[in-house]
């Protein structure tokens, strides 16, 4: 059962908030096309000692605004199957934020339909993980990365398909106090 939020883990949650904020801060000066939301799901195999021994598949929506085409804040929430013994799912809710680097340069991303664009994409993020779902088990920092493809439907509508890996440190109150959680998986959005 988790207390009262201790100075480690709200520490914690202000360095990843920190960060979060540091990797959007000159999103005011970027070009605002690109800007939009984004809606998509995602599954994959979760592992880590978090989780339990072995693996299982796990499943998430994402939600994001994007401030511009490299930039983008997300609130994800994820539930995976947990190998404790006792079948209660693992859910995360966090809040991320991204960078894309698209390859050939952001002069490849046209602005008429039909131009297929690689890229790399890097976040970090921030949230709390819990299980069974209404018992919180501590803090999460989340490292998204991602390798995928954007392609323009026309002037307002993007499909984007990745491959993404979720690596997340989980900060309780337990033995160990910090542990691994790790997804990895294809994911699919709509950015209009």
């Amino acid at each position: 059962m988790v207390g009262a939020p201790s100075m480690r883990r709200l520490a914690c949650l202000a360095a990843a908030a920190s960060l979060v904020a540091t990797s959007c801060s000159d999103a005011a000066h970027a070009d605002p096309a690109g800007r939009g939301l984004q809606i998509g799901v995602n599954i994959g195999l979760d592992a880590g000692p978090y989780r339990g021994d072995g693996v299982g598949w796990g499943y998430g929506i994402d939600l994001g605004w994007n401030l511009d085409r490299r930039r983008a804040l997300f609130v994800v929430f994820d539930i995976g199957s947990s190998d404790r013994g006792d079948a209660d799912p693992i859910s995360r809710l966090a809040l991320e934020g991204r960078l894309r680097w698209f390859l050939g340069g952001d002069a490849a991303h046209g602005t008429t339909g039909g131009a297929i664009v690689p890229y790399v994409g890097l976040g970090v993020g921030a949230g709390v993980v819990a299980n069974p779902l209404a018992h919180l088990d501590g803090a999460l920092v989340t490292l998204p990365l991602e390798v995928g493809l954007e392609l323009r439907l026309g002037a307002q509508w993007t499909l984007v398909l990745a491959l993404r890996e979720r690596a997340g440190l989980t900060i309780g109150t337990g033995d160990p106090a910090f542990s691994f959680l790790n997804r990895i998986g294809p994911a699919v959005s709509l950015r209009f």
